[in-house]
């Protein structure tokens, strides 16, 4: 049971005492929050005072323990003041042990005020954490859960309740979605043993050494030891528990922390600061705000965050690579996680200038590439503080650079702890072993457990370093003090058959050439009778039909679904799996990412009704048969929307048409009536409750306990609370700026795929699918550990990758390290993967491989030194069915280029906008606006020889709004400069303007303009592109199209690229029939509007349609 969980029962237990009988009914809160019944009931007393009452101490609320009164603003309504005093009584019941004053504010009220990076973070700080429990237990106690299900059920909306009982709205919101979307069930407490700890865990326990590093593999009671080691200082040595601080790497190491120190009933647990790095500097910041020029109330960006603060200052930015006319979405988001990357590791941006002086660089341009991220990195950091925010980072960062500054300023958290211990200490970077060098300078021990074999985070700035180097790191500073390393010797988790295994993957690793050999390990259950079993697939794509038929196999032995886990290296394969699972009858548990599942596209698209100017988010809605409207009326809808500014952007709800068919009528009555009270300014928090808990809608009744119907309601659940969470300029949160985020999250790759699920989805018995990273902390009695391969865990990785673009901006070299350490701790991380999948494992374990190709296989499985069950899977692969082909109407004119280009990238991408003429009403980014001005000028000038290029240029720059060379004049800098190397290229080409058209399998296609070069012989054609990241691909595309060109023939085609001063050319294709665009011309002919899945994702307008496709 966790500290929340905890803190809603004893809410419950308290409603008891203070309502009797009445305690399961829905009663007003002046019956019991108020002063006389708390006085009667629990003597303690409750006074109003007003507000800036000296009693108060600058809060709204306080508990003052030694009077035994609560005091309460007296000039806030019923709500407000009920809430604050259950927050009160929470720190009453939860805190005993507190002797000191708890504040409360009424901004923990309503806020997701904070910066979705501080609400991440704060959650697992000690104070915050202290803080959320007493808001859980204030909630439960006004509204338990069980009877807000009840007033749901009895028809009764958040509304009406808050009314009713005079509690506030959001407390009935939050409440609610609770009770109807989340399982109902009652957690019962996590079964833990308590056993005694062996000797070797003693020996940690009992260190005496300054400096202690606990080598503890998967399995062997980490938490246990570290839990023992606090009691063994505090009931031992007499340590009071505020001077011990407890830092883990991640919240879910955190979360059980916390949870196994209470339930360890260790005097004064509470005192104890236990948190993540990240949740101590925020404490540490918010302490000494003034010292880094920032407010209390702190301001964290997240990546996001960070990516559009640097877009809105690159006007300022002296760049010599990147063009301001290139997308700053496709290449900024890189420029970001290489700061992020040098801000892990302390390398200033003077640092990094100096350093990448003296690098050798083969690849064109890289240096002046470089020298732009030092000019960004720069620009960025001034821009944080100009903001007065900081970032994930600098939480870590600017703690330990100030105290090692000027240590005496910070010393009343500096020097407060005696004794430091680190959780997960393997997964800490740079930064985080600095700031734990300066807290444990003067401390009396420094106590770290962690597991080189578990490391797996290199990819995002940990290092194996920082345990294969703990002694050379910490000699100096121990001084006379002693460092010692204490392994544990038991395995308390897998039997003895998957132990086995687990140790022959620990020692077939790249580590084992190195000093740091595996630690031999016990299982202490001993051997289960199971061997691991490895599965070889025929074919390879069989694989799901492989894993389901070992979770069936399992299943019959009595192993509920619930107990199983099937783990994968990538989480975007996830879905995949998932679809196949459930293709076959397997009970899974995955959301996967928000934002792609058709509930949550349902409730974007209905926001976007409320904000966009056409209706085109109908079309959307058409895959809900609820709300699908006649093709033909939603036609008509746009078309008076086009015409009629005054019905855009939901007007025309008040307004229908008269001459719409019934059906699509009844429909949009009843959009109407879902969009009742809301317009496009509206709350997004509040549209989604009213939504789901006012109109109960888009989701299944309770009564439906199928798994699909858990996941949508926990889909819906996560979503709601992602709505309330604010954005990192803490401006008032409305529908545009929320699907603006939500459409930028889409162009960088931000997901919630990786959201944790809440505690009662344990109850549910069905499969969880997780990566193996997701996975970390979690063990289960059966594991299906899904394509084991040497790609993914072997020695090389994969040989088609190439190094990702931050690695080339930040050489390992400027990170004072190199390439071969860099590949040396990518192959640790791969071959650690393994070793951590195949750990999670309890009883049963089960791989998979492809059968195919056996030299793909893990080299860590084979040839197997333990005892393994070799099985091979037969299956057969049925292709999915498609979606019926929709008739295309005849071409009456050649089909443009550009819109057979979108076709090939994907045919329904291309259907809603050429066919159904769906404009995209995302912003355009000023970077795009200038790209288009500068080919359309080009375009007139090569149409007109003779004409004014400076005149050309500025009628296309002013159509277009954009700024003056005064008001951005980088921006025109850029721009001028790829429009005079543009119009170099049509002077040297001396072509004449054509537009050709070719013809391609039965289709006939109008190519881009181009350049009809006749001096040498036969003629050629040049065409020019913006971009060069593409030359390759639109070469494949055309060479099919040049033996057909109309009006001449040509030998080829150069493609020039203004970017990069690319240029590629080629000859027609040979074998048309075998080429990817005469197969397209099939698939165009054939009706195909099926959703193809890539990179052009990310930038698609269309995202919450698809892939609804209304019937014609």
């Amino acid at each position: 049971m966790n500290p929340f969980q905890r803190a809603r029962e004893q809410a419950v237990a308290l409603r008891r005492k203070l309502l009797d009988d009445r305690a399961g009914e829905a009663v007003h809160v002046s019956e019991f929050l108020t002063p006389d019944p708390i006085a009667a009931k629990l003597s303690l007393g409750v006074e109003y005072v007003p507000k800036g009452a000296a009693e108060l101490s600058n809060g709204d609320a306080i508990l003052r323990r030694k009077e035994d009164y609560i005091y309460v603003r007296k000039d806030i309504g019923v709500a407000e003041q009920a809430y604050l005093v259950a927050h009160e009584l929470g720190h009453f019941i939860l805190d005993e042990s507190q002797e000191e004053v708890a504040i409360a504010s009424l901004s923990s009220l309503t806020d997701a005020e904070g910066t979705p990076a501080v609400i991440s973070v704060e959650a697992y700080g000690a104070r915050e954490r202290l803080e959320l429990r007493a808001n859980v237990f204030a909630r439960e106690l006004m509204l338990p859960r069980e009877v807000a299900r009840v007033l749901h059920d009895a028809g009764v909306g958040p509304r009406k309740a808050a009314r009713d009982l005079g509690i506030h709205l959001e407390i009935v919101r939050q409440q609610m979605l609770d009770a109807v979307m989340l399982p109902n069930v009652v957690l019962a407490p996590e079964a833990r043993t308590q056993h005694p700890p062996s000797l070797d865990q003693l020996l940690a326990i009992q260190a005496p050494e300054r400096y202690v590093n606990v080598v503890a593999g998967p399995g062997s009671g980490k938490t246990s030891t570290l839990v023992h080691r606090i009691r063994y200082l505090i009931d031992e040595k007499a340590v009071d528990p505020s001077h011990i601080l407890v830092l883990t790497f991640t919240n879910k190491a955190a979360f059980e922390l916390v949870d196994r120190l209470r339930d360890a009933n260790i005097h004064r647990a509470s005192d104890v600061w236990a948190g993540t790095f990240h949740a101590f500097g925020l404490d540490f910041l918010r302490k000494y705000h003034q010292c880094f020029g920032l407010e209390s109330d702190l301001k964290v960006a997240d990546r996001l965050n960070a990516i559009t603060i640097l877009n809105q200052e690159l006007p300022k930015v002296e760049l010599t690579h990147y063009r301001r006319v290139q997308d700053p979405y496709d290449w900024l988001p890189d420029v970001v996680n290489s700061i992020k990357r040098l801000k892990e590791e302390m390398v200033s941006p003077e640092a990094y200038r100096l350093a990448i002086q003296g690098l050798p660089t083969a690849e064109p341009g890289r240096r002046e590439c470089r020298e732009d991220v030092a000019s960004l990195y720069e620009c960025y950091e001034r821009a944080l503080r100009e903001r007065k925010m900081v970032d994930f980072v600098d939480l870590v960062a600017k703690p330990a650079k100030a105290i090692e500054q000027d240590r005496p300023q910070y010393s009343e958290l500096a020097d407060k702890f005696q004794h430091v211990l680190v959780d997960e200490y393997q997964d800490v970077t740079h930064a985080m072993v600095e700031l734990i060098s300066q807290l444990a300078k003067n401390a009396k021990s420094l106590w770290v457990v962690g597991d080189v074999r578990q490391a797996i985070h290199h990819w995002r700035g940990a290092s194996v370093h920082s345990l294969t180097k703990f002694n050379e790191r910490f000699e100096a500073q121990a001084g006379s003090g002693k460092i010692k390393t204490y392994p544990l010797a038991f395995n308390r988790r897998s039997s003895s058959e998957i132990l086995e295994l687990v140790k022959q993957a620990g020692k077939r690793h790249i580590l084992e050439t190195t000093s740091l050999k595996l630690e031999n390990t016990t299982a202490t259950s001993g051997p289960n009778g199971h061997p691991p079993t490895l599965v070889s697939c025929f074919p390879f794509v069989s694989m799901p039909d492989a894993i389901a038929a070992g979770i069936h196999e399992l299943h019959s032995e009595g192993v509920p679904f619930g107990k199983q886990a099937v783990l994968n290296r990538w989480n975007y394969e996830l879905g995949m799996v998932a679809a196949g699972l459930r293709r076959v009858g397997i009970p899974v548990l995955h959301i996967g990412e928000l934002a792609q599942r058709p509930e949550v596209k349902t409730l974007l698209c209905l926001m976007q009704l409320m904000v966009e100017r056409l209706p085109r988010a109908l079309v959307g809605l058409m895959g809900d048969a609820r709300l699908a409207v006649d093709f033909e009326d939603f036609q008509k809808l746009m078309e008076l929307c086009e015409e009629d500014p005054l019905l855009q952007r939901g007007a025309w709800l008040d307004d229908l048409p008269e001459d719409l068919s019934p059906q699509s009528r009844s429909v949009l009555v009843t959009i109407a009536r879902l969009l009742n009270g809301q317009w496009r300014r509206s709350n997004p928090w509040g549209f989604v409750c009213d939504l789901l808990l006012e109109h109960r809608f888009g989701y299944p009744p309770r009564a439906d306990v199928s798994i699909e119907a858990h996941s949508l309601r926990i889909a819906l659940w996560q979503f709601a609370y992602a709505t309330r969470t604010g954005d990192g300029e803490r401006k008032f949160p409305t529908l545009p700026r929320f699907l603006l985020r939500q459409q930028l999250r889409q162009r960088i790759g931000e997901t919630y795929s990786e959201r944790e699920l809440p505690a009662e989805v344990a109850a549910i018995d069905a499969v969880r699918l997780l990566s193996i990273h997701g996975s970390k902390g979690l063990e289960f009695d059966s594991v299906h550990v899904n394509n084991v391969n040497t790609d993914d865990y072997g020695p090389k990785g994969r040989y088609w990758e190439s190094p990702s673009e931050a690695s080339r901006l930040v050489p390992p070299e400027v990170l004072r390290s190199s390439q071969e350490t860099w590949n040396f701790e990518a192959t640790v991380e791969r071959n650690n993967l393994l070793y951590v999948a195949l750990s999670r494992a309890r009883k049963r374990l089960f791989m998979y491989q492809n059968g195919e190709d056996t030299r793909k296989g893990a080299p860590q499985l084979s040839p197997p030194s333990a005892p393994v069950r070799a099985l091979s899977f037969n299956g057969t692969v049925t292709a999915p069915a498609g979606q019926a082909p929709i008739p295309r109407p005849p071409l009456t004119e050649p089909l443009p280029f550009d819109e057979f280009e979108t076709f090939v990238r994907c045919p329904l991408q291309h259907w809603y906008r050429f066919e159904l003429r769906l404009a995209g009403e995302q912003g355009v980014d000023i970077a795009i606006k200038a790209r288009w001005a500068v080919m359309a000028a080009l375009k007139a000038l090569a149409q007109k020889p003779g004409s004014s290029p400076k005149e050309a240029f500025m009628a296309e720059w002013e159509s277009r709004k954009l700024p003056s060379h005064t008001e951005d004049l980088q921006l025109w800098t850029h721009a001028t400069a790829v429009f005079w190397d543009g119009l170099a290229i049509i002077k040297a080409s001396a072509g004449a303007f054509v537009e050709p058209v070719t013809s391609i399998n039965g289709l006939t296609i109008r190519l881009n303009w181009m350049l009809l070069n006749a001096s040498a012989g036969r003629p050629a054609l040049e065409l020019i592109r913006f971009s060069g990241s593409d030359l390759t691909k639109a070469a494949q595309l055309l060479r099919p199209m040049l033996n057909d060109l109309q009006p001449v023939r040509a030998r080829g085609v150069t493609i020039h690229s203004l970017l990069g001063a690319k240029k590629e050319s080629f000859e027609p294709s040979g074998a048309i029939e075998k080429t990817a665009a005469f197969a397209a011309v099939q698939r165009f002919f054939a009706g195909n509007r099926e959703p193809k899945v890539g990179r052009h994702c990310k930038r698609c307008a269309y995202m919450t349609f698809c892939p609804t496709r209304p019937s014609m």
